[in-house]
């Protein structure tokens, strides 16, 4: 996609999961993720000789959270129901970007019906991003993730250090 290099490391980032008719659509977003630090990984990355099931779910599951772009492509691709199914079944917290009124079967409007979502396709590209920013936290200070307290912006401030107290610890 135009240049843009999947993510390669062991910071917190962005698991793309779209469909290759979108490639366009997708491409235009990414390249605004990259120009705010964001890092992403998308299957462009994926070496040669790998078993690509069993490397899309590593990097899936590694990912600190996945955007699906959703449409009528998307819903009929099996590797992109595969990792939506994933991220849901494995609870990766997930941003849904709709790029049309997509036909979804039953099985895709369940599983991702309480997942957050933003509709690209009814939105101006201000208002889109804008919203897309605010969801990752760009280029707010508190963008911190959940499983690692590590940012998903490179160059972002220092990552969170020590451990976190538990519940019970808190007085």
């Amino acid at each position: 996609m135009n240049g843009l290099k999947p993510y390669q490391g062991n910071e917190p980032y962005l698991f793309i999961s779209y469909a290759h008719a979108d490639e366009q659509a997708v491409g235009s977003v990414l390249e605004h993720l990259e120009q705010n630090g964001v890092r992403f990984w998308y299957d462009d990355g994926i070496e040669a000789g790998s078993e690509w099931p069993e490397y899309i779910a590593e990097r899936l599951a590694s990912a600190n959270m996945m955007i699906a772009f959703v449409s009528n492509a998307y819903a009929v691709s099996d590797n992109c129901r595969k990792e939506m199914h994933y991220a849901v079944s494995n609870k990766i917290k997930t941003i849904n970007v709709f790029l049309e009124d997509a036909d979804l079967t039953p099985g895709m409007t369940l599983q991702i019906g309480n997942i957050f979502a933003l509709m690209k396709y009814r939105m101006e590209e201000r208002e889109f991003y804008d919203r897309l920013d605010q969801a990752l936290q760009i280029p707010g200070e508190t963008g911190q993730d959940e499983k690692s307290g590590k940012r998903l912006r490179a160059n972002q401030g220092r990552p969170r250090t020590g451990r976190t107290k538990r519940r019970s610890e808190i007085s």
